[in-house]
């Protein structure tokens, strides 16, 4: 689940996340999904060979922790044909036919049948690792995009899939035994006590948090062929329904994370397409969070009670039953668990842009009749026809160049906003570093990454980023300043790197310290008397 790891010999950990491997490239035609984001396998493979070199040099092992979302299952849309599913019982509903198959174990088989088959690269990479050493690790974190790895048959699926890689590479296939106790797969964190804690991070993030994240499902009657299925939190169905038809149209639309930086990334596409999408898909939406049954805790007492059970054999595992229930308390409360919270979270967005700028507009015109009726009967002001109309002729100039600068400021500072989830992840890790008694936390989910020190004490905390591009004001200052990051820990040292494909090396990640003044502050702050620069909060 998410034990801590034995004793062993000494090893390095390298932690990489957000890969977000999709349906891949198919043979026959050489062409990638359109919802592929992931196209550096070859990259990926040269990093791998890399942190064998490295590990090498030093003569320690080499442990390579995949920290959620490294396997895209909802960007699988394809669908097995009908006798295929038929064969492997897959059932396959008309909406599901229409937008890939769901969240049942036997469908999340397939899906990951069809990523695997579509990254042979990748997976030689990972195969290639573990024959290099024996000692070397594999571990695997379960994010949300990724949660079908919560089931059995899709580990196995895996499992059986690596096996064949190392097979194919392997100078002697009697290396290929024992593969698989190389291999382990979390359902919630790594934890190597004194040392590091390693999660992927959706549980602090409502829109992607699981109810319950040791038993992610709903009872088989939800499902109509009766089978258990995946307990979808809100922002897995929003991109199943509706971010995966935008980017089909788009398919070089940047990947969001939550639904606010959903409502953001939709303003970018046209009236027609947004409208088409709409109209097409949206009623599917309403009809999967209807099917999900988000509002309902009638029929989830099992569920639940399954959660704690294995809440009491992992903290049985890990020594940590007197903690586990602390970590708990730090995740967020998902959205959709009452219908009010489901509206609010939707809607806020949209409609905090929206009341803003009507404010706005509403203060601007009341203030310019204001001004006009000034003008109009104060003589004080302007006597005689040609100085009344001089001086509205300047309050238009006036009120047309300050409405401007105003919107414009208004623009930059929605578009602009820091992404809460970057803070409250380093808020979450102090609290975590602080319970375990731990000197490193590190997370993936935000795809922004980050290294700061936590407050209170030394340790430390450490976004891995993501491998995928990932724009931002950082392009400006270094191309893919973002891209290709990963998390190396030596004993207790933990550094945020970027892997250096061009020149086959590691260097250190461009972070720059931010500073954010209001508005007063721009006028009578200056930014190099000291104090006015704060921590990097993408």
């Amino acid at each position: 689940m998410g034990r801590a790891i034995t004793a062993g010999p000494p090893n390095d950990i390298y932690v990489v996340s957000d890969l977000h491997l999709g349906e891949g490239i198919t043979e026959s035609t050489g062409r990638y999904s359109r919802l592929e984001t992931f196209f550096y396998d070859d990259e990926f493979a040269r990093f791998v060979a890399r942190i064998g070199e490295a590990s090498q040099a030093r003569d320690v092992a080499a442990t390579l922790i995949l920290n959620g979302d490294i396997f895209d299952f909802l960007a699988v849309v394809r669908v097995p044909d009908s006798e295929t599913a038929h064969a492997l019982e897959v059932p396959m509903s008309r909406s599901e036919r229409k937008f890939g198959l769901g969240g049942t174990e036997s469908q999340a088989a397939w899906k990951l049948g069809v990523i695997l088959a579509g990254h042979p690269t990748f997976l030689r990479a990972l195969a290639r690792h573990l024959l290099a050493r024996p000692e070397n690790r594999l571990v695997l974190i379960r994010g949300n995009h990724d949660a079908e790895l919560f089931f059995p048959r899709v580990q196995e699926v895996f499992l059986a899939a690596l096996r064949d890689a190392a097979q194919a590479v392997a100078p002697d296939p009697a290396a290929v035994v024992g593969l698989d106790a190389q291999v382990e797969i979390r359902q919630w964190f790594h934890f190597e006590p004194g040392r590091v804690y390693v999660e992927h991070g959706n549980q602090y993030e409502a829109s992607n948090a699981f109810r319950y994240v040791l038993n992610p499902v709903v009872p088989n009657e939800y499902h109509a062929s009766r089978q258990v299925m995946l307990d979808y939190p809100m922002g897995s169905i929003f991109v199943r329904y509706l971010y995966n038809k935008m980017k089909l149209l788009d398919p070089f639309a940047t990947l969001f994370v939550t639904i606010e930086q959903y409502f953001r990334i939709t303003v970018h596409h046209n009236l027609v397409d947004l409208l088409r999408t709409g109209s097409l898909h949206f009623p599917f939406f309403l009809r999967a969070i209807r099917d999900a049954r988000l509002f309902e805790l009638q029929g989830m007492a099992p569920v639940r009670a399954e959660h704690e059970r294995r809440m009491e054999e992992l903290g049985a595992e890990t020594g940590l039953a007197d903690k586990l229930p602390a970590l708990e308390r730090l995740m967020s409360r998902p959205i959709g668990t009452t219908k009010y919270r489901l509206l609010t979270e939707m809607l806020r967005p949209v409609l905090r842009t929206a009341t803003t700028y009507v404010v706005i507009a509403l203060l601007s015109v009341l203030g310019w009749f204001l001004m006009f009726s000034v003008i109009q009967h104060k003589p004080w002001i302007a006597e005689g026809v040609f100085a009344k109309a001089s001086v509205l002729a300047i309050l238009a100039v006036v009120s047309v160049v300050g409405l401007f600068l105003l919107f414009t400021f208004m623009n930059r500072a929605l578009h602009n906003t820091p992404d809460p989830n970057i803070a409250r992840c380093a808020d979450r890790a102090e609290h975590i570093a602080a319970l375990l008694d731990v000197p490193n936390v590190t997370m993936g989910h935000t795809h922004t990454a980050d290294l700061r020190p936590l407050r209170g004490g030394p340790a430390r905390y450490a976004n891995s980023g993501t491998w995928i591009p990932h724009p931002g004001p950082w392009d400006i200052v270094k191309v893919r300043a973002r891209q290709f990051t990963f998390v190396r820990l030596q004993g207790t040292q933990m550094d945020l790197l970027r892997w250096n494909d061009v020149h086959g090396t590691f260097e250190p990640v461009t972070l720059i310290e931010e500073y954010r003044p209001t508005a007063l502050e721009r006028l009578f702050v200056d930014p190099n008397d000291g104090g006015a620069t704060t921590p990097e909060d993408p």
